[in-house]
């Protein structure tokens, strides 16, 4: 059986000042992390979820290489946003059928449309589930620090250009 790694994700965003950011940790077997993030400024909470799903995604196609040398392991993306997961498990079907008429975020979900069928190109086993936010996972609640340390960061770092 393929080993699985895990990766949590989780985006944030301030609605006043529309900084925010995203974050992923890829959790190996062996207990070992992978952190990463970005902060962007002129966000919403929801594009910054969809940007950590979307770089988690895009981090799982690089780390599988053309030439196969060995098994893919199998991979579980989990978030706490209910918006995400069930545009990716259930909407996206739909919104594909109806020519994607009407989608917020529309260029996100087009680019994690895309990658989830390089993913399945690759043959590469992916589950996309969810998790009660702020609830005592462990991953999910770094995952959730990590994002909030980034955006505080930008913050800091925009006060101090004025």
């Amino acid at each position: 059986m393929p080993e699985l790694i895990q990766i949590y994700t989780d985006g944030s965003a301030h609605y006043k000042t529309q900084y925010g950011a995203w974050a992923f940790i890829a959790v190996f077997p062996d207990g070992t992390e992978d952190p990463h993030h970005a902060a962007y400024e002129g966000v919403t909470n929801n594009k910054m979820e969809l940007m950590a799903v979307l770089e988690a995604l895009d981090y799982i196609i690089k780390r599988t290489p053309a030439e196969r040398q060995g098994p893919i392991p199998d991979y579980q993306i989990i978030s706490d946003s209910e918006y995400v997961v069930n545009g990716i498990n259930d909407w996206r079907i739909a919104w594909k059928a109806k020519k994607w008429k009407n989608v917020k975020n529309l260029p996100l979900w087009l680019a994690i449309d895309t990658a989830l069928g390089t993913i399945a190109d690759l043959e590469i086993n992916l589950k996309v589930t969810w998790t009660r936010g702020h609830d005592g996972n462990k991953y999910n609640e770094k995952c959730d620090k990590i994002a909030h340390a980034a955006y505080k960061q930008l913050t800091k770092s925009k006060e101090n250009e004025v």
